[in-house]
């Protein structure tokens, strides 16, 4: 039997994935700014860094599509795994940030 109700769930990941997906693309503007420190550019915890705040609007609007869709062919495991997509990213940054501080002194630049 196919499901005519979206689950509560389902419903407020895809909202809170649409406004942090939406939220985070004024982070975009200040991405190219951790490049100002010299050596910046070939660090490598700043580029991962630099990579995961560019891709985090993406996985935001993946993660309310494939659910969506997952949801509609009874996927209900695979639609939970793909609500929790924007996770991936912002574990990448925490640990970037981490790697920052514990290798790099807190500095952009290496």
């Amino acid at each position: 039997m196919r499901a005519t109700t979206p689950p509560t769930w389902l419903l407020m990941t895809s909202i809170l994935s649409g406004v942090a997906g939406a939220g985070s693309l004024v982070l975009l503007l200040f991405v190219p700014m951790l490049f100002d420190s010299p050596g910046s550019e070939r660090n490598p915890a700043t580029i991962t860094l630099a990579l995961s705040i560019a891709l985090f609007p993406a996985f935001c609007l993946l993660a309310i599509v494939l659910s969506w869709r997952f949801f509609r062919k009874e996927r209900a495991r695979q639609a939970i795994l793909m609500a929790l997509l924007p996770a991936v990213p912002a574990l990448v940054a925490v640990l970037s940030i981490a790697a920052l501080e514990i290798f790099y002194g807190g500095r952009f630049g290496g």
